[in-house]
């Protein structure tokens, strides 16, 4: 079953059956409505509805083997036809505005929604775990990117034609006209579309003789989804605590330090917005861990910055005792610096 949401002339799919194999290896199963992972070896239960979210974006190919140089390169080197062959890159620098976008489409993306485990000894590419109570600012904000896209996309393609000109200084003695393509042709080559597709349920096995059995080994593979689930939260924690633990040492030690808003936003955020709605239960040490980082929120930031030094002080020592109980948990769970980009590593390398 399947529904079809029509916005601006675009169709989004959302559909309420997936083929079970990308979560239960090879054992396909159709219209499953929730999931719910009964149990782990943490005690950790997903217990909310969730959702599979998977993004594709298509753009055009700016690549193009040109068989004349390929031929001269070869024969110039004595080489066997075969040997190697010579690509070329067109419209370099091009379309910077829709590469931007489709960043931001994926980030949004990778943001918003859960990595599911590895199965068949590679991570799963596509479908991202989301809770249901997450769905709908989810779509509102890819929607959004969807929209960006596509405007850069018919910007960029408009202005073709300005570009190819460009191409014959770049490309010089290697310039084909031909190589390039018309603007409506260039336009039909890029697309973005969005998918939220239900998840099974292990009740709704069914396989006669075979359903107690199929049903064990899907509430083992679930519960690996509520265990690498609970891991990212961890990362997301400390990647929040541990940046804003540092952001008011330096505050603390220097007045003209900014503190900005979005600092404990983001960390009010994950407590008391993302946790909840994903419906971990079971894991008692996140609710630890979450409860010892409120007590960095017992301030605004308005009082940070309006040079309460008590209210800084307490909330400083608050962020840097719960930074270094989640990088201690952090560990626990395999988690290590190398989990997190090079640009937030800085964040919490110090709490391992």
């Amino acid at each position: 079953m399947a529904f079809a949401l029509t916005r601006g002339g675009k169709v989004f799919y959302l559909s309420t059956c997936l083929p079970l194999y990308l979560l239960l290896g090879e054992l396909q199963m159709a219209n499953a409505k929730a999931f719910k992972v009964v149990s782990t070896d943490r005690g950790i239960q997903l217990s909310k509805p969730a959702m599979l979210a998977r993004v594709q974006i298509s753009v055009l190919s700016r690549h193009v083997r040109d068989e004349e140089i390929t031929a001269e390169v070869l024969s110039n080197h004595n080489a066997e036809s075969g040997s190697g062959k010579f690509v070329k890159e067109l419209m370099a620098g091009v379309f910077v505005e829709t590469t931007r976008a489709q960043s931001r489409l994926r980030g949004i993306h990778e943001k918003r929604t859960f990595k599911l485990p590895a199965t068949g000894g590679g991570q799963i590419k596509g479908p991202r775990l989301i809770p249901n109570d997450m769905v709908e600012d989810y779509l509102t904000e890819m929607y959004a990117a969807i929209d960006d896209f596509e405007v850069a996309v018919e910007k960029e393609c408009s202005a073709l034609s300005k570009f190819v000109a460009a191409e014959k200084l770049r490309l010089g003695a290697m310039f084909k006209a031909d190589d390039y393509p018309s603007k409506e042709y260039a336009r039909s080559q890029f697309s973005a579309t969005v998918h939220v597709d239900g998840m099974p349920t292990v009740e709704s096995i069914d396989a006669g003789k075979y359903t107690a059995d199929l049903r064990a080994d899907a509430a083992e593979k679930q519960s690996e989804i509520a265990s690498t689930v609970a891991r990212q939260l961890i990362v997301q924690l400390l990647e929040h605590v541990g940046h804003a633990a540092n952001k008011l040492t330096e505050a603390e030690k220097n007045e003209k330090a900014k503190i900005f808003p979005s600092l404990l936003d983001n960390v009010d955020d994950i407590v008391n917005n993302v946790i909840p709605k994903v419906g971990l239960e079971g894991d008692d040490d996140l609710v630890s861990l979450c409860d010892s980082v409120r007590k960095m929120l017992n301030h605004t930031t308005a009082e940070l910055q309006g040079g309460n030094l008590k209210a800084l002080a307490a909330t400083r020592k608050a962020a840097v005792s719960a930074a270094k109980k989640i990088g201690k948990e952090a560990k626990k769970r395999g988690v290590t610096v190398n989990d997190y980009t090079a640009s937030n590593q800085s964040k919490v390398k110090s709490y391992f």
